[in-house]
């Protein structure tokens, strides 16, 4: 069995209380340093979550490490490509090169998920001055929250999950080192593929909270097998990053199930006792119904991509 679904079925089904962001940010690292994979780390973080809020965050977390590949464990980062504007062919955040050689960057990112606790942000910018195009060349910098020039703003919180926190980020010739500016472009290597990525990390957290609750509950086993077995094919999925139509199918339609287990998980809630922690599940669970809509748009996009090229592929192999 794989090590990460021993380790959940081993561990205590009771889960520490983590009131505010602030207080998950000192107690979430104890729980994912022993986990080398980015999706281990995640469910360990779900799976020791006492609320959505925090196993959403372990997902984003594990999500970003799988694409930035470089994190000390006490790291928490918002990854910063939402603008204003609503269009994602317009970048009006920018970078440009100081005469020392230091990358300075300006704009506004307005939605930075846990922003008001970051470590890092990883801001997605286009080069000033560089030409017009369809779809501007961009890259991602990486900046340390002391960096001057940034500045993090909290929103109000939303009614689901409002835990978790959002801030709008401010760079005003924010300056740092070369080397902080991430190799590969912002668009292909980190925007694109990090969809999927994050998709496949909090599904996994998610359903480890659930699993967990379901232990301390005593919810069906028939259920909590398909839990298990849902949580296998995830860990075996993320083995594969690439955008092979194929690969994509099959992850779309992995996750579409987990977020069906997600929300069948309701039924169990409400047969129990309605405590605290029931009362935050009902409170949250629009979220689940959010992100399986966007999830049935990502998986719809992947199959027409699949018949696409099979007409293609097809006449490849009769010629």
């Amino acid at each position: 069995m794989n090590a990460i679904l021993e380790w959940c079925m081993q561990q205590s089904s009771e889960a520490p209380a983590v009131e505010t962001a602030e207080q998950w940010v000192l107690h979430w690292p104890a729980h994912v340093n022993d986990w080398a994979s980015t999706v281990m780390l995640a469910i360990a973080g779900g799976f020791k979550a006492d609320r959505l809020a925090w196993a959403f965050a372990s997902g984003y977390q594990g999500a970003i490490r799988a694409i930035v590949r470089q994190a000390e464990a006490h790291e928490i980062f918002a990854f910063c490509a939402t603008e204003t504007v609503s269009n994602p062919l317009i970048v009006n955040t920018k970078w440009r090169y100081s005469e020392s050689g230091k990358v300075i960057v300006n704009g506004i990112k307005s939605w930075a998920p846990m922003g008001h606790v970051c470590t890092s942000y990883l801001v997605a910018c286009a080069e000033l001055g560089a030409p017009e195009q369809t779809r501007p060349p961009q890259r991602v910098v990486r900046l340390a929250s002391s960096t001057p020039g940034l500045k993090a703003d909290p929103l109000p919180s939303g009614g689901i999950i409002p835990e978790l926190g959002r801030a709008r980020v401010q760079l005003l010739d924010a300056s740092t080192d070369a080397s902080n500016m991430l190799e590969g472009d912002g668009w292909s290597t980190f925007i694109k593929p990090f969809k999927r990525v994050e998709a496949l990390h909090v599904a996994a957290a998610v359903l480890a909270h659930l699993l967990r609750e379901g232990r301390s509950r005593k919810w069906p086993s028939s259920y909590m097998q398909r839990v298990l077995t849902s949580l296998a094919v995830l860990c075996d999925l993320s083995r594969d990053w690439s955008a092979a139509p194929m690969t994509n199918v099959v992850l779309a339609d992995a996750i579409d199930n987990a977020h069906m287990l997600a929300i069948e998980a309701q039924v169990h809630w409400t047969r129990g006792e309605l405590d605290e922690s029931a009362a935050r599940w009902e409170r949250d669970r629009g979220m689940l119904s959010i992100s399986a809509a966007v999830q049935e748009r990502s998986a719809a996009r992947a199959w027409e991509h699949l018949h696409e090229l099979q007409p293609r592929q097809d006449s490849q192999n009769r010629t």
